[in-house]
């Protein structure tokens, strides 16, 4: 049994690690690609344009967000459960309900943009010029929202790879290839937000055209309301965390575009944009572990949930320590980057990576409360989440503009997540460390000290020959510390794999 286990345990982790791999690449690929969209954005159009196309853009979000009802969480927790049940007409009203109900919504949402976008302009972004940008976006809301489903259905089934393909690739390199074309005779934010639109539309062909070959032929003739009534009793809570955990940036964008100026819009948009490099990798372990947590659970495997959840843990801190640790030390270089004008959000940076550094010490806490059906402290958590949210985005935005918004951040996500950590301690007695969790600590810690001293030794302050030599250093002697202090037997395993695949590969090339 205890063999057994083990094997299970292995196959879980492999399992986390492939979804987790083939996500994270994705996301990177799309976090470079808005990285490289946003230098673009910010150098051809500077920082009015810029605050225009980023508050509405975060408006866009925010209505993705708000259409699909937390229906794709319970797309991520009942598919699987059905799908290993062969319960396929249970599975197949999850499916028809997690489709078709958000995409009515998304409509509504995006006809309301398009009628009411000078009222809007006018009296919540006290802008006019934000209107023609709305009518433009009105398009991209049911797209977006269609997309964002038939994602969670493909990421339910564990097929990674076609949320890459259609979004992390297809979106990219289209909004990327069309923004470049376009800023060839001149870009504004007008032309910044068709291009936005058509690839959205693009993308969203794509992935439906993956579900189609990917869903079974279940046929379900009417609504099945009680088992709507299911998924919502298990969704919305869960719902209502999501929009402020995903959506935060997008609204403290909003009310920074109404309350200061479209500029500090643009500015606090750069440094989120540059802070999700840093949390790319926690997404994807997040997004992978969903799935695995729910079966887990449901199985009872309390030894190797408590596994599973340490190793997650580990691998989010371990990744995100270098960034951390590069931002702290190369804010303003990071930030000169996108623009003179963009470096007075060098505070700001630096308070976001705190809060992702936090955020990924903390781990999958989060999935482990979300995919465990505690449906009333998912509420408790929501209304806490809201409260925070609110409460520090009012009172600090406006008296610290894009500081404020950052901190108004960090101290919501932060409170919150180490509340989700003692309550998931309390639920399941679950720690999310062991002593494994000591090594990227002190890695990190002693490497970002030899980099600050050589840096400060050799190079004056704040330039990009400093920022470039000290990120070659630091992830050197990172990844060194690492190996120096002992993988663990998981950490083997994966690089086993990895070296293994890389090593069939060049084969395959030589023959």
């Amino acid at each position: 049994m205890e063999i057994q286990g083990t094997q299970t345990t292995s196959r879980h982790i492999l399992e986390a690690a492939k979804g987790g791999g083939i996500t994270f690449l994705g996301t990177m690929i799309e976090y470079a690609g808005r990285f490289l969209l946003g230098f673009i954005l910010a150098r051809f159009m500077g920082d009015d344009q810029y605050g225009l196309y980023s508050v509405v853009d975060s408006a866009v979000y925010l209505a993705i967000g708000i259409a699909p009802l937390g229906l794709s969480t319970g797309i991520l927790h009942f598919v699987p459960i059905f799908k290993n049940q062969n319960d396929n007409v249970s599975l197949g009203k999850t499916l028809q309900a997690g489709l078709v109900i958000p995409l009515i919504v998304g409509l509504l949402i995006g006809g309301g943009f398009f009628i009411f976008a000078h009222p809007l302009a006018e009296n919540v972004f006290h802008e006019p010029r934000v209107a023609l940008l709305l009518k433009i976006a009105a398009i991209a809301v049911p797209v977006g929202t269609a997309a964002a489903v038939a994602v969670a259905i493909t990421q339910a089934f564990k097929q990674m790879h076609y949320k890459v393909i259609a979004q992390d690739i297809v979106l990219t390199l289209t909004k990327l290839g069309l923004t470049i074309l376009l800023a060839i005779t001149g870009l504004n934010a007008i032309k910044a937000m068709t291009a936005y639109t058509i690839a959205m539309v693009i993308s969203c062909i794509v992935l439906l055209y993956f579900l189609g070959r990917l869903l079974p032929h279940v046929q379900v003739r009417q609504f099945d309301f009680v088992h709507i009534g299911r998924m919502f009793g298990f969704s919305f809570p869960i719902y209502l965390a999501e929009l402020l955990t995903i959506l935060g940036p997008n609204i403290r964008t909003i009310l920074l575009g109404a309350w200061n100026t479209v500029r500090s819009a643009g500015v606090f948009t750069v440094a989120a944009r540059i802070n999700m490099v840093g949390g790319a990798f926690s997404y994807s372990i997040n997004t992978i572990s969903m799935p695995i947590v729910s079966e887990l659970y449901a199985r009872n495997e309390w030894e190797q949930l408590k596994h599973f959840y340490q190793t997650m843990t580990k691998w989010t801190l371990a990744f995100n320590l270098p960034f951390f640790i590069l931002t702290l030390l190369f804010s303003r270089p990071i930030l000169a980057l996108f623009g003179p004008s963009f470096v007075s959000g060098s505070t700001a940076l630096i308070v976001l990576a705190l809060n992702g550094l936090v955020t990924a010490a903390t781990g999958i806490c989060g999935v482990m409360v979300i995919m465990t059906e505690n449906v009333w402290l998912n509420t408790f958590n929501s209304a806490l989440r809201l409260i925070f949210t609110l409460v520090f985005s009012l009172w600090l935005i406006p008296i610290g503009g894009v500081v404020g918004a950052a901190w108004a951040t960090a101290i919501s996500l932060i409170a919150v997540n180490l509340i989700l950590t003692i309550e998931v301690f309390i639920l399941f007695r679950l720690s999310p460390y062991n002593r494994n969790v000591i090594k990227p600590l002190l890695a990190g810690t002693v490497s970002g000290l030899v980099v600050w001293a050589l840096t400060h030794s050799l190079f004056q302050p704040d330039t990009w020959l400093g920022l470039i030599v000290g990120t070659v250093v630091l992830v050197t002697l990172y990844a060194a510390g690492m190996w120096l202090l002992g993988l663990s037997a998981d950490d083997r395993l994966i690089l086993e794999r990895i070296f293994g695949r890389l090593s069939r590969l060049y084969r395959q090339a030589r023959s």
